[in-house]
């Protein structure tokens, strides 16, 4: 008799033991939730409404964003291209953070979406789907934690460039710099651990009022494009044969905007009442951030006298010619290093909730004995309950993604693109399930004679809707935008970004995901195939009864 079995027979004692409680306190709310998707609870909930949703802001930082990858969209699309590509890309996020949260309602687990394919896909390919979209997931968040080091890292030393001329900017000086960054983040995440949630409120803000600390400066001082100069001016600096052509491919800034917001996700098992408290912050997230990026994708775009001056500037040359358009539109180069420091510093924060929700996922895919070494990781710190292997493993590959950096930055930049095709390669597969499973009907709602421990939402389970949930039609709508959006997303993230295509410009990331893929599959077929049957139920009859 399996645990499941065990389990079911303990639900009539359990929902007994409920009788005369008309709700259930968010600490016992939690841990049914987790108890009935067949996990122990195993880590501390530290993490609040506000604590999460600077959690999950500070991982977008989507207007900080806008001008880390400025010229990613300047070359291809220009400023046109760029409003109109931001534009479809918030769109489409929305509809997919929707989709996820739909389903993270369902299944509050840091598992994510390798847990959400298990439970949704037919049960002949569960287990292999599940398993590649676990490594999609893996994939993405691990480079995340590198490029998100590498930009910090990077724009520091353009900061120090442009401010002290006699400076020497060496790709090793650089990648101290990095390490510098990835340290930091260890620290925070291990050593001063109780500083993380309580950071969050204050990076918060900080994110908010530097937001404004930027725009409103830009704004009054700086010189105006004409209208027709943004809305309808086209550029193609990619050397492709149509300017639609080129358009599409500068998406990729928009896309990489977009990236990362399922950090919550697999923080679940840390947040109170994560089926309520993880879909609303990232809706709140997607609203603040899009509307912030926005808001200074179009300040930036009327700031930019010449595209051409700010991408042959010594910052734009160095990859940030936003530094350039912030000095010549408020006329100060002490100002503009102010403002590309608080951007860094928000960058650096970045990077340390990327390396927290990284080593999560990393942490969960080893509970479920789908990796290398997984009884090593599984480990959590004996005092503090924190996975530190996996932290220290999300260190050490990016330490060691970082070094491709010396010999060349095109190089690096492929890791950043395998950002994008490793989310958005996860975020489908769950997202085209979940529509497959709405129009069947076999997502039903909750019953209130339920018990509050029932298995649900697990490998031949029951399916229900969570507390947060897009009903009707409208539900379907938005499931069937985020697979249409995902799926040309993900089309345009292999695309190089000039033509011709050399091998100096390449973009190397199909090769990267195949890679990767063909070696997942490969150890899954020797190997984890006999270990990896999908979400373990680790569950006991002695764990639903209630202290």
């Amino acid at each position: 008799m399996d645990a499941i079995e065990l389990q079911t027979k303990t639900n009539v004692s359990a929902a007994r033991e409920m009788e005369g409680k008309s709700t259930m306190d968010r600490e016992e709310r939690d841990r049914a939730h987790l108890l009935r998707l067949g996990k122990r609870p195993l880590l501390k909930r530290t993490y609040g409404f506000m604590a999460i949703l600077g959690f999950t802001t500070t991982i977008l930082v989507t207007w900080e964003g806008v001008l880390l990858v400025f010229n990613i969209g300047l070359e291809n699309g220009g400023p046109a291209g760029m409003i109109y590509m931001y534009l479809f890309a918030w769109i489409g996020a929305w509809c997919t953070f929707a989709s996820l949260c739909e389903l993270a309602s369902m299944a509050p687990i840091s598992s994510g979406q390798y847990f959400w394919v298990a439970m949704l896909a037919p049960r002949s390919c569960q287990r292999f789907l599940s398993y590649l979209t676990g490594w999609m997931t893996s994939i993405g968040w691990q480079a995340l934690v590198a490029s998100t080091g590498y930009i910090a890292g990077t724009l520091i030393q353009t900061l120090v460039v442009i401010t002290v001329p006699s400076y020497e900017a060496t790709s090793w000086r650089g990648l101290l710099i990095i390490y510098a960054v990835l340290l930091f983040g260890f620290i925070i995440n291990t050593i001063a651990r109780r500083l993380l949630p309580n950071l969050e409120g204050p990076v918060l803000c900080i994110h908010i009022l530097a937001f404004f600390g930027v725009l409103v400066p830009l704004c009054v001082l700086s010189s105006k494009r004409d209208a027709s100069e943004v809305w309808a001016y086209f550029v193609n600096e990619g050397g492709w044969d149509t300017q639609g052509l080129s358009t599409m491919i500068g998406l990729l800034m928009s896309i990489f905007l977009f990236t990362g917001v399922d950090g919550a996700i697999h923080m679940s098992e840390e947040i109170k009442d994560a089926a309520v408290v993880v879909p609303r912050s990232i809706m709140a997230s997607m609203g603040i951030n899009g509307s912030f990026g926005f808001g200074i994708l179009l300040t930036a775009l009327y700031a930019t006298t010449s595209i051409d001056d700010a991408l042959s500037s010594e910052a734009g040359e160095a990859g940030y010619p936003f530094l350039y358009i912030l000095q010549n539109g408020i006329g100060s180069l002490g100002g503009a290093v102010a403002m590309g420091a608080i951007i860094a510093v928000m960058q650096i924060f970045g990077n340390i909730a990327d390396m927290a929700a990284a080593s999560r996922m990393w942490w969960a895919f080893a509970r479920d004995k789908a990796i290398p070494g997984w009884s090593f990781f599984l480990k959590l710190d004996s005092r503090t309950s924190l996975p530190v292997r996996s932290i220290l493993f999300t260190v050490t590959v990016s330490v060691l993604l970082s070094l491709i950096s010396i010999g060349s930055t095109t190089a690096f930049n492929d890791i950043v693109a395998l950002v994008t095709s490793g989310y958005y390669s996860s975020y489908l597969m769950a997202s085209g399930l979940l529509l497959y499973r709405r129009l069947t009907g076999a997502i039903v709602l909750p019953d209130m004679g339920d018990s509050p421990y029932e298995p649900v939402n697990n490998v031949g389970r029951r399916l229900v809707w969570g507390p947060w949930r897009i009903p009707g039609i409208l539900g379907i709508l938005i499931n069937a935008t985020s697979v249409i959006y995902l799926t040309i997303a993900l089309f345009w993230s292999f695309w190089p970004s000039f033509y011709p295509v050399t091998a100096e410009n390449m973009n190397y990331n199909v090769l990267i995901i195949g890679a990767t893929l063909l070696l997942s599959i490969i150890y899954y077929i020797f190997h984890a195939k006999k270990e990896y049957t999908g979400p373990i139920v680790e569950t006991v009859p002695s764990d639903f009864v209630t202290q």
